[in-house]
């Protein structure tokens, strides 16, 4: 099933483009389609969690801590597993209820490929989410 809805969606709308706005969410909150290009993404590691109106980030680099654009993300890691069927490399972190709240408000990180990724990374990520949110609401 999940197969059919990627190829669906794939030849409908070709590429996932990104929408990128100044407010402090804007960057990170996902469109309907890109909400439901990663539902299919994750339909296994995702359980109960919808993409659909949450505020995601994409993240990468040895530990995880380097956050990326997610157009670039999308460009680099979603799309080529919708064109090509290929292997997923990213990984779903779906915050906890305290962790959503210490991190400025985040739902859920994509990880790019992390060699390493550790509960102290985990914390490290939520607290640079946090400091992000901090500096863009300053703008």
């Amino acid at each position: 099933m999940r197969i059919l809805l990627v190829i669906l969606f794939g030849l409908v709308s070709g590429k996932v483009s990104s929408q990128t706005n100044p407010d402090s969410y804007s960057a990170f909150k996902l469109t309907s389609e890109e909400a439901t290009v990663l539902n299919s993404v994750f339909l296994r590691e995702r359980q109960d969690f919808d993409f659909n109106g949450k505020i995601v980030a994409f993240s990468g680099g040895v530990h995880g801590s380097q956050l990326e654009e997610k157009t670039p993300f999308f460009d680099r890691y979603v799309n080529p597993i919708i064109e090509v069927e290929g292997k997923k490399i990213i990984g779903l972190i779906v915050f906890s209820p305290d962790e959503k709240s210490n991190s400025g408000g985040f739902d859920a990180v994509v990880l790019s490929p992390v060699k390493i990724f550790t509960k102290s990374d985990r914390e490290r990520l939520i607290s640079l989410l946090s400091e992000q949110v901090k500096t863009k609401s300053e703008f």
